[in-house]
């Protein structure tokens, strides 16, 4: 098992940020602007577990972060709190059977003109190796909760408007490997488990 900890200072320069206005027919536009700074000081923890049958790792990120929007207008300035946990396990369910999971936490902050809400992506995926794992069968299944809703509110003197948007990411894909040749001694690896997208 390893643990780590890392705390860190962000500065970032002519950050580009989204920016909404309204128009007389009540038409909504969506703009990008520079800020002019944003600053973030925080700490990320990681675990990590290997060299058994279950392996993985799980993290998490706590931040503070100021913006000053200058550029745009003194309104747009902003501070939050905000934080994140991605976790990802591992399990061999046998020589031949591999398991996976991936979660990941992205908690609701406050931002330039509004709020984003948080997000929690999960997948899943099993592999099963044949032919002395020449020959390998993977099945995934893409956001099997439906939790990609992406939801964000922006708070205007002007007006108030609330946007939430489900990216289509769902499915169930089956993947067929074959590996060609014999890899020599050198270059085998420990075989690792499923891949998953972390998206």
């Amino acid at each position: 098992m390893t643990v780590q900890q890392s705390p860190f200072y962000r500065h970032t320069r002519d950050a580009v940020r989204t920016i909404r206005t309204i128009g007389g027919a009540g038409v909504t536009t969506r703009t990008f602007a520079k800020v002019t700074t944003t600053d973030a000081v925080g700490a990320d923890a990681t675990v990590a577990l290997t060299g058994g049958r279950l392996s993985g790792f799980t993290g998490a990120s706590a931040f503070r972060q100021g913006s000053l929007s200058s550029n745009a207008g003194p309104g747009l300035n902003a501070r939050t709190l905000g934080g994140t946990a991605p976790t990802k396990a591992s399990f061999r369910v046998s020589k031949a059977i591999d398991m996976q999971a991936i979660l990941s936490y992205l908690g609701a902050t406050t931002v330039e003109q509004g709020r984003n809400g948080s997000q929690t992506p999960v997948s899943l995926a099993a592999r099963r190796n044949q032919m002395n794992d020449r020959l390998s069968l993977t099945l995934r299944v893409i956001d099997p909760l439906n939790a990609t809703l992406e939801s964000n509110k922006t708070i205007d003197p002007w007006f108030y408007q609330v946007t939430d948007r489900r990216r289509k990411i769902r499915g169930l894909p089956l993947n067929l490997n074959w590996m060609f040749g014999k890899p020599s001694k050198d270059s085998e690896t420990p075989r690792d488990s499923p891949d998953l997208p972390d998206g």
